[in-house]
């Protein structure tokens, strides 16, 4: 079998058809992978500064929540009296 030119060159078309999709794999496989972990940080980043401001909004609420318990020591025991009771008492 004798190889003709066009033959020739259909075969280097097709090898270097190959190497460019081979190599452009590769890249892309490489650019989805760093994409991928660049991304994987930016959630990790967003997930702990949300856990933050819950925990910081969190706590607010719980130290105003105990605030509305807080008795003043020094207040007339009638005053004690009824926001401990439940019951009003007229000053």
């Amino acid at each position: 079998m004798k190889w003709s030119r066009r033959s020739i060159w259909e075969l280097v078309a097709i090898a270097a058809t190959t190497v460019v999709v081979c190599v452009l794999a590769t890249l892309q496989y490489r650019w989805t992978d760093e994409i991928s972990r660049s991304e994987e940080e930016r959630l990790k980043g967003l997930s702990a500064t949300s856990v933050r401001n819950f925990a910081q909004e969190f706590a607010y609420d719980f130290e105003r929540l105990c605030e509305n318990f807080e008795l003043d020591p020094e207040a007339p025991p009638a005053t004690l009296e009824s926001r401990t009771s439940g019951t009003m008492v007229s000053p």
